[in-house]
């Protein structure tokens, strides 16, 4: 039976902080902070078992924070993370709710090295069949050559899996390289990877998503916030519009696991062999439920299909200079 793995290289812990009046130099009292396993294809991982996929989660994790990963609540969630000297990143977001104010700092993490890479793609090996779906997402750990996530792709689609790619800058323009089935640009990246100057005109964004897809991407996702998410598909060419407005208390810092979300609902419906708008339609829900809870990717069913009900899918009109 077919099924969707993710691999995630670079694990991090997500430490979520919320400050009052947040000022640098002073000491100052914390109201909340919560930790979470993080990293790109983690938080996808999360969201596929909340959505009730089994799912089956490769790549890295730190010999001091390994118990961080597991997850007894998820019981579709298999976490067969390699274990690494060190510790992980820590993604740390302090959040002033008076301000409405986000500070970012991240953490050096572990390095791995050749053999461990190795190990990698032998439990690829072990565990990818032809059919399957493998999500690679997130960054490179020091140590890993620049060439790792088209390596990772090049494996997968050897082993006959479909493979989507979530990865940024540098990284995702070597892997584009190698063709995975869907990838997920933003703004300046999509800027990078095809020259063009956006500004962000509907316009000009379709027409770079288009270019990714011409090139042999199936699926480009462009996620734009509020403003909705465009996806272009390359056979038959076609785009399309998706957004919704959320109603409900949002969390203090609700952009954490959104486009990971995004991800995990759009590769469900198209493992689950539902149409891209449909799919499209579940995943633009489960990146704004993830903004009414706590933790990345952590949102709730309920909120997933009261919001999947008012998403509004709008096909875009090609014009000929497309």
């Amino acid at each position: 039976m077919s099924k969707i793995i993710t691999v995630t290289v670079n694990t991090s812990i997500d430490y979520l902080i919320e400050v009052s009046d947040f000022e640098i130099g002073a000491a100052t009292r914390a109201h909340s902070g919560e930790r979470f396993a993080g990293g790109g294809g983690i938080n996808v991982a999360r969201a596929l078992a909340t959505l009730g996929e089994e799912v089956i989660s490769l790549g890295f994790v730190g010999a001091d924070s390994a118990t961080f990963f597991e997850e007894p609540n998820l019981v579709t969630h298999r976490s067969l993370l390699t274990v690494v000297p060190e510790k992980n990143r820590e993604n740390i977001t302090v959040h002033d709710p008076e301000r409405h104010v986000h500070s970012y700092i991240q953490t050096p993490g572990y390095s791995v090295t050749h053999d461990d890479l190795l190990c990698l793609n032998k439990a690829m090996q072990q565990f990818i069949s032809p059919g399957d779906w493998v999500v690679i997402s997130g960054s490179l750990p020091q140590g890993a050559p620049k060439s790792t996530e088209w390596e990772l792709v090049r494996l997968a689609q050897s082993l006959g899996a479909t493979v989507v790619l979530d990865t940024s800058k540098e990284d995702l323009k070597r892997g584009l390289d190698a063709k995975p089935y869907m990838v997920k640009p933003d703004l300046r990246e999509l800027e990078m990877l095809t020259g063009q100057k956006l500004k962000g005109d509907e316009d000009g964004i379709v027409s770079a998503a288009l270019q990714i897809a011409r090139s042999g991407v199936e699926v480009v996702i462009v996620s734009r916030s509020s403003a909705g998410v465009i996806v272009a598909s390359r056979e038959p060419e076609r785009v399309w519009l998706a957004k919704v407005a959320v109603d409900g208390h949002l969390h203090s810092v609700p952009l954490v696991g959104s486009g990971d979300s995004l991800v995990g609902g759009i590769t469900y419906g198209l493992f689950n062999n539902k149409p891209l708008v449909e799919s499209l339609r579940l995943g633009v829900a489960c990146g704004a439920a993830n903004l009414l809870t706590v933790g990345p990717a952590k949102f709730k069913l309920t909120d997933v299909e009261r919001l999947a009900a008012k998403v509004e899918v709008k096909e875009l009109e090609l014009s000929p200079a497309l």
